[in-house]
């Protein structure tokens, strides 16, 4: 019997009782009666809700059960094939100069010499952009191009592709040359069986126009570059011009009285 059904049944028998409604007993089993119809009514419309759930439930239980199979399908199909692009790797490789002036073993002081990194694309020469991330320059999407030797003499440079970049120095200590053509790198990574192994091959990559060496070491290029010393004039009025000076009328006047005596002989 559903509930609706007992409510109606107990209704039946308030009536059949004659029960009086306006005393307080009649009133209280006449609400209680009352309550009780009104809460079938709410089951029955919560019975009818709960159904459509699970008939929604079941719709989606099956598309599921459709998903499910096609997944196996593909796991299928996956176990007879693979391609050659199933895993992509992205290796980057890395530039530690060591600066020199004069002659190797004098390292350039912290910020003495600057460069500015180019990269070579399409036959020109476009800035590439950095970041300072710690103790290296890391290649960046926006910022400047120029970097300096740290206190040791160095600048390492982080994230660089293959390809071709150029060193260009900007400044260098005082007493010193700067180069008149760019460094200009090439870095290649190494491959084995057709895959790239992460590090450079040493044969691929090259340094031109710098003086000093380079070798490679796993993912990194190492180089090192000398300055030469500029010839030095002293500043006006200073001792040295008075001994340049006085040196100089020394050999004036010498030439003079050798030439007037060599005269004199032959008269």
């Amino acid at each position: 019997m559903e509930i609706s059904e007992k409510v109606a049944y107990l209704k039946g028998l308030a009536e059949g009782l004659a029960l009086d409604t306006e005393s307080k007993e009649g009133k209280l089993i006449a609400a209680i009666i009352d309550v009780l119809d009104d809460m079938s009514g709410k089951f029955e419309d919560l019975e009818d809700e709960l159904c459509d759930v699970e008939d929604g439930l079941d719709a989606v239980s099956d598309d599921l059960c459709e998903v499910e199979e096609a997944l196996y399908e593909l796991e299928d199909d996956d176990d007879e094939y693979h391609s050659d692009w199933d895993v992509a790797r992205s290796y980057t490789f890395g530039v530690h100069m060591t600066k020199y002036l004069g002659e190797e073993g004098n390292l350039a002081p912290e910020g003495s010499v600057t460069f500015a990194l180019y990269r070579e694309k399409d036959g020109q020469k476009q800035a590439v952009p950095l970041s300072r991330s710690g103790d290296a320059y890391q290649v960046a999407l926006q910022g400047s191009n120029e970097l300096s030797v740290s206190a040791d003499g160095t600048f390492t440079i982080l994230g660089l592709g293959e390809g071709t970049y150029y060193l260009r120095e900007l400044s260098t200590a005082e007493g010193y040359a700067l180069p008149n053509e760019d460094i200009a790198l090439t870095l290649a990574g190494e491959r084995s069986a057709g895959e790239y192994t992460g590090r450079l091959d040493a044969a691929q990559c090259t340094v031109d126009g710098q003086q000093g060496n380079a070798s490679v070491q796993d993912g990194t290029l190492y180089l090192s570059v000398i300055n030469p010393r500029t010839f030095y004039i002293p500043n006006t009025g200073g001792a040295g011009s008075w001994m340049f000076t006085a040196g100089g009328l020394l050999i004036i006047a010498g030439g003079v009285v050798y030439l007037a005596v060599s005269r004199k002989k032959k008269g």
